[in-house]
């Protein structure tokens, strides 16, 4: 509902050591927190795959028209150079009911080749399952991420952070925690979330859950402010992972909100 993505990509025949390149081009529009964001790219990646370690690099070239609801419209480029490191140490791929997940993320472009601004960028995520008996294990979750340039005008939104929602700070809208200009939520240059979360399973297919969650995305270090959100929800076991509902209350806001996702909250 807030954001549709249409892309075509060319996936080349995988190279003997297991890497793949992929061309693609993208369009995608979005209507989230008084913010509309249009946005043409076309990629270039490189890619390696394996159940436990995922490797990327992208090209992307992208131009980026952002609309506020109460201000200009800003016409942004980038060609950016990305590059993605995953790791997976769980006893079920599925079903996780101990080890860890690790994703790294480095990028940046340059004012002199195609781009509005200079920056470069940093984001890590990670999930450490705790086991605690055999029907219980506290879920340990972390998200932080910073961009380095003198200002974030002129640097398209998809490389910048904003919080909140399902996969965040449950609690909260999708994405409305951020940097707030004319009624809108903009994107800022630094994120950090974090999670604690205990489960417990009731039998094979059903488990409880409470959790809580923290975290804010923010222009700048010191205006970095952790707001709240806490709750409780249902696992229900499936052959493709756990279907997750959860209930929670954004402490700063006062709203119950419902959030569903699939599998690990990685």
């Amino acid at each position: 509902r807030k954001e549709q993505t249409l892309r075509s990509e060319l996936a080349l025949l995988p190279e003997p050591g297991g890497w793949r390149n992929r061309i693609g081009v993208e369009t995608s529009r979005s209507d989230i927190e008084e913010l509309v964001t249009r946005r043409l790219g076309l990629i270039a990646q490189r890619s390696w795959r394996s159940p436990e370690r995922e490797l990327d690099w992208s090209l992307k070239l992208q131009t980026e028209e952002q609309s506020l609801a109460a201000g200009p419209v800003d016409n942004l480029e980038a060609l950016t150079l990305n590059y993605s490191w995953t790791r997976r140490r769980v006893d079920d791929l599925l079903r996780p009911r101990r080890g860890y997940m690790l994703n790294l993320q480095l990028g940046g472009a340059s004012a002199s080749l195609l781009s509005t601004r200079s920056f470069s960028r940093a984001y890590g995520r990670g999930l450490y399952i705790l086991p605690l008996g055999r029907r219980d294990r506290l879920h340990l979750r972390g998200e932080a991420g910073a961009v380095w340039s003198d200002t974030r005008e002129g640097i398209p939104s998809e490389f910048l952070f904003r919080a909140g929602g399902d996969q965040s700070v449950r609690g909260y809208d999708y994405q409305s925690l951020g940097v707030r200009q004319d009624g809108s939520v903009l994107g800022g240059r630094v994120l950090s979330v974090a999670t604690l979360e205990y489960q417990r399973d009731l039998t094979r297919e059903w488990g409880a859950a409470v959790f809580v969650d923290a975290g804010n995305a923010a222009d700048k270090p010191s205006d970095l402010r952790p707001v709240y959100g806490y709750g409780f929800g249902v696992r229900w076991i499936t052959p493709a992972g756990a279907l997750n509902l959860d209930l929670a209350r954004g402490h700063d806001s006062g709203q119950l909100r419902l959030h569903f996702t699939l599998g690990a909250r990685f």
